[in-house]
């Protein structure tokens, strides 16, 4: 696929742009269209139609290789396809770089939630979740949650403050 992705494109590290190589749309963007926040392709490729998120196929490009895994965007804005915003990761390695709750929580706040009417914090490392403590207020928690992310999600980008 990286062959054939090579023959028809041209990815632009600076910019995170994919274009047409050849033919009366040389030069011009390839048509993307967001899903979930990603910037995707829709090539047909031996006569079956294929969803590429574009930093994958950035990755394809520069590399010369399909990505073993997942493609993190450092920044977390998902298109934001610069070369030097994508590294790869694992799936557990990705999931550190959240930059927010990944559905509409009771907090507002990664790793906070409410329970007992006290706010608890709670991180999960290599499939494991691991209690925190409770606190009077989310902000409180979300400290706790700051403070041990720095720990033990190398991959994740969230500072305190």
């Amino acid at each position: 696929m990286v062959e054939w992705l090579q023959a028809r494109f041209v990815y632009d590290p600076e910019t995170g742009a994919l274009t047409w190589r050849d033919g009366k749309y040389a030069g011009q963007p390839v048509a993307t269209r967001k899903v979930e926040g990603y910037l995707v392709i829709r090539p047909k490729i031996d006569g079956k139609r294929h969803y590429l998120r574009l930093h994958r196929v950035a990755f394809a490009l520069m590399t010369g290789e399909w990505p073993p895994h997942d493609i993190d965007h450092w920044d977390g804005v998902r298109d934001n396809n610069r070369w030097k915003n994508l590294r790869p990761a694992t799936r557990s390695e990705n999931k550190q770089n959240l930059k927010g709750p990944l559905h509409s929580g009771s907090s507002g706040f990664l790793g906070v939630s409410s329970r007992y009417g006290r706010w608890q914090a709670n991180i999960k490392t290599n499939g494991r979740q691991t209690h925190l403590g409770y606190f009077t207020t989310k902000e409180e928690a979300y400290q706790a949650y700051l403070t041990a992310k720095a720990k033990v999600h190398p991959f994740g980008g969230l500072s305190h403050g």
